[in-house]
């Protein structure tokens, strides 16, 4: 008799609690071992590879393959997606007036306190280094046409960021892809 199929998602975390448990990075092998041992290689290999497309394990080479590790934590797994979701789209003025005008007002009072030189809860008060990156400039709101997306106005609503939004090509209401592990 077969053993029982497993519910969607459970085989990437339990092989993410696995890699969570590990003192270093395990080969795909290790962590088939740390499984059980009945999974096939190439199954485990697999998950691995996709954690890692996602940004939710990270690898590094080891032999002729790779060894996989948990991710730094949930925080950057997050930003990670964001930027490759930012980057996956050629109106980044847009993409980002549309996420600026979705902010409640203590999330957008978090980013402005996030964006100003120094800024307050950035590990190492990286300020306005905050959300560059892959090392490209960005550019400034002007640079990019957003419109003043990054400017308070006078409700301390978000500034002219419906307006930018409003050259955004329509259609892709919301579905840019992000998927549930």
């Amino acid at each position: 008799m077969a053993p029982p199929r497993r519910t969607r998602g459970s085989l990437e975390r339990d092989i993410l609690a696995v890699l969570a448990a590990g003192e270093r990075p395990m080969t795909p092998a290790q962590v088939r071992e740390a499984l059980g041992g009945e999974l096939a290689y190439t199954t485990v290999m697999t998950v691995l590879a996709r954690l890692h497309a996602k940004g939710e394990a990270a690898r590094q080479p080891s032999g002729r393959g790779y060894a996989y590790a948990a991710p730094r934590n949930s925080t950057e797994v997050t930003a990670e997606r964001m930027q490759r979701l930012l980057d996956a789209d050629v109106d980044r003025a847009g993409v980002l007036a549309r996420f600026v005008g979705t902010l409640g007002a203590a999330d957008e009072r978090l980013l402005r306190s996030l964006l100003e030189p120094g800024g307050a809860g950035v590990p190492g008060g990286a300020g306005g280094a905050v959300g560059l990156g892959s090392g490209e400039d960005a550019g400034s709101a002007e640079d990019t046409g957003a419109g003043g997306a990054a400017e308070a106005g006078a409700d301390g609503g978000a500034g002219g960021a419906a307006d930018a939004g409003d050259s955004a090509p329509s259609g892709d209401a919301g579905g840019t892809g992000v998927v549930d592990g």
